[in-house]
């Protein structure tokens, strides 16, 4: 939650409880199995951010990044009073009310939260939580969030020679990812310049297995990871674009 002190707004990581909407879509699920894909540190790090540069079109691109639809109503008057200056003047705790009612919203933005594996959640912290991915290796596919081996079931094939992960995302077409990236690519939401996905391998026999740290991964941490830094690609409607690329790079 946003707090004001030193002429700051800073935040805390107590996070609000998900609206009623959340819990009648993932009804059942246990709070600690919803998990986002964007970390709930990363949108206040963001609100923060554009609260104490008065950076109001910041808070219309982050909205339009997590759930495509920038005219949510209660989203929308919140901003547009913080745009047009409405708490200039007026004691902080009044740019902190509004602040923490956005941040109630854009917490239960519903794009960006899905059921997940805990432990795999725990481990991931404030990165971005990829979903649907897969590890291709020039020749074959080896890994993927399902499981290992060569029979993954995947919607959009690898780019022939290109090794790495390839990211589906939410609704097996990466646009999650995509529109993240577009979105919020002026200001850094994992360290500075990058959505930054953890990735690595562990041995399994003789032979090294590649995986991404993904709350949506279908077995358990596997013990001894070594950290590793191999290219990840999303799809888009151009076809698959390279992560961390200063431009985006499209290998359809």
């Amino acid at each position: 939650m946003i707090y004001f002190k030193n002429k700051n707004y800073l935040f805390n990581e107590i996070r609000p409880p998900f609206t009623k909407e959340v819990k009648k879509r993932l009804s059942g699920v246990p709070d600690e199995h919803i998990c986002h894909c964007l970390s709930f540190n990363s949108i206040q790090k963001i609100v923060c951010h554009s609260l104490n540069g008065r950076l109001t079109h910041e808070l219309h691109r982050l909205w339009s990044a997590l759930s495509n639809n920038v005219n949510s109503d209660k989203v929308y008057a919140i901003v547009e009073k913080i745009g047009e200056g409405y708490f200039a003047g007026k004691p902080p705790g009044y740019l902190i009310e509004a602040a923490n009612s956005l941040l109630e919203q854009l917490n239960s933005a519903v794009n960006n939260l899905r059921k997940g594996n805990p432990e795999w959640k725990q481990r991931i912290s404030d990165y971005y939580d990829p979903q649907n991915w897969y590890y291709y290796n020039g020749e074959a596919i080896t890994a993927s969030s399902q499981g290992f081996g060569r029979n993954t079931c995947i919607y959009y094939p690898p780019v022939p020679g290109r090794h790495g992960f390839y990211i589906e995302d939410s609704d097996k077409s990466g646009t999650q990812l995509y529109r993240l990236r577009n979105e919020l690519s002026f200001y850094s939401v994992s360290g500075f310049g990058r959505l930054t996905i953890i990735q690595g391998s562990f041995m399994v026999k003789d032979s090294a297995l590649s995986i991404l740290f993904s709350s949506d991964n279908n077995f358990p941490v596997p013990q001894d990871i070594r950290y590793t830094s191999e290219p990840i690609y999303y799809r888009c409607d151009r076809g698959w674009v390279q992560l961390d690329e200063p431009s985006p790079l499209y290998l359809s």
